[in-house]
């Protein structure tokens, strides 16, 4: 009869074969810096990201302002004891984040948070208990500064390659090529920062050698023309497929590189044969090469800004765009023989890039008034200020550029400075102030990743027919 393959009418099924449902992430509970973020400090500074991002700027002048008076942690903050709670419980804080991240998968922002933390910790405990447990391996560390650096960046260059070739496996060349050959050059470096630690120079001092022998510049001039030759034709590809404002640039890059590697293998292959007319192309072509990755650079930024401007109307970045697109322009213009283009008229090109960021701060602050947000609002307001006494500082036309001086000069001796002398002289007012804009900063980087998974769409299981 053959095999048997049922019994009392019901299929034998390889229950090895059935597909295991995928195995979920367990649920982390809350860190001590996520817990802040409910509560009513923590949503304040989530909702007022510029003013928790002045208040940790106004901090960051007090911790230079006293730093430059006294020495260490201890004094900075008046007593040990204090700093060394401060640093300790910020350390630990941010030490807490950190694992969650690794634990979740974002290693690299884990990674630093961890990093931080820890330091944060060691030297609060060294501040309260006069144990050097932070300044003694960071002796260590300058002592053996070669060997340190190099381990660290053969690390970082080992990830680097890793990346790299996931993102050739994946498509991505361009990406995949970059990485992959910042890896391969930051080993390099390791291995030479290594070396200089026991007085060797293991990978400069032997290429200087080597390149000065003709077979080197031959073999390097020849593998440089075909290099160039595969960026012009990349670069050119790009460009031509008229895509997004990343792909053009990558491609006026390309481009750019080729050309410059082209000549360089030129000047190169001269020094092999001897002939000064070919080692003499690179100096004589860069300033023309210079001026053409300019105008390059303006059609990329002026095409990004007219894109901009037809989908989003007038906004930062399209300001920024045209603004960089006209100083390459003008700069262009200089390099090719027009003279003080670049140097008079760039001045009225920056003073109107400020100015119509300035009328978008103004815009906004009116906005910010009339929706009852009154210390964005304010904050907002001063910044169109100062942002329109730049730009008739900038215009430097004779009435007009005084004016925009004596703007300048009454918001930084009316505002900044006051603010910034307060902050040195009263550190322990400002530091709460910066924990609510550091967390601010953590909470709106994360506000967008959120705001992705929520926007994506949910694979449906598949039905059986």
């Amino acid at each position: 009869m053959g095999n048997i393959s049922s019994t009392n009418n019901q299929p034998l099924v390889n229950t090895q074969n059935l597909q295991q449902p995928a195995a979920t992430k367990p649920e982390l509970g809350k860190s001590t810096l996520e817990k802040f973020g409910e509560t009513k400090l923590g949503t304040f500074y989530k909702d007022s990201p510029v003013l928790s991002g002045v208040a940790t700027g106004i901090t960051a002048l007090g911790v230079v302002g006293l730093g430059l008076q006294n020495r260490g942690l201890g004094e900075l903050l008046f007593s040990r004891g204090t700093g060394g709670i401060l640093a300790g419980g910020t350390g630990a804080v941010l030490l807490e984040d950190g694992i969650k991240d690794i634990r979740e998968g974002s290693e690299l922002k884990g990674s630093i948070k961890a990093g931080v933390g820890g330091i944060g910790v060691l030297g609060g405990a060294e501040l309260l208990t006069k144990i050097p447990v932070l300044s003694k391996p960071v002796e260590v560390v300058f002592k053996n500064g070669f060997a340190t650096g190099g381990t660290a960046l053969a690390a970082g260059s080992a990830y680097m390659i890793k990346e790299g070739v996931e993102d050739l496996a994946n498509g991505d060349k361009l990406a995949g090529g970059l990485k992959t050959a910042a890896g391969a050059v930051g080993g390099l470096g390791a291995t030479e920062l290594v070396g200089r630690q026991f007085g060797k120079s293991l990978i400069i001092e032997p290429l200087v050698k080597l390149s000065s022998t003709k077979a080197a510049q031959t073999t390097g001039a020849a593998l440089g023309g075909v290099g160039a030759a595969g960026l012009i034709a990349d670069g050119a590809q790009r460009l031509a497929e008229n895509g997004s404002f990343l792909n053009d640039a990558a491609g006026l890059a390309e481009v750019a590189g080729g050309a410059l590697l082209a000549t360089g293998s030129t000047s190169l292959a001269g020094h092999a044969l001897g002939s000064e007319a070919m080692q003499a192309v690179l100096p004589k072509t860069a300033k023309h090469l210079g001026g053409a990755a300019l105008v390059g650079t303006s059609y990329v930024l002026g095409k990004e800004a007219v894109r901009n401007l037809s989908e989003n109307g007038v906004t930062y970045l399209g300001t920024a765009a045209a603004t960089g697109a006209a100083l390459s322009a003008l700069g262009a213009a200089e390099t090719f023989g027009v003279s003080r283009a670049f140097s008079k008229g760039g001045q009225f090109a920056a003073a109107a890039g400020v100015g119509i960021a300035s009328g978008l701060l103004a815009k906004g602050a009116i906005d910010d008034l009339s929706a009852g947000k009154l210390h964005e609002g304010a904050l907002k307001g001063f910044g169109a200020v100062v942002g329109g006494g730049a730009a008739l500082a900038l215009a430097d036309v004779p009435g007009v550029r005084q004016v925009g001086e004596k703007v300048l000069k009454g918001a930084w001796e009316g505002v900044i400075a006051p603010v910034g002398e307060f902050a040195v002289k009263n550190p322990l007012v400002a530091i709460p102030l910066a924990v609510g804009g550091a967390y601010a900063v953590y909470k709106l980087t994360n506000t967008g990743d959120k705001a992705e998974q929520a926007e994506a769409p949910q694979a449906k299981p598949a039905t059986e027919k």
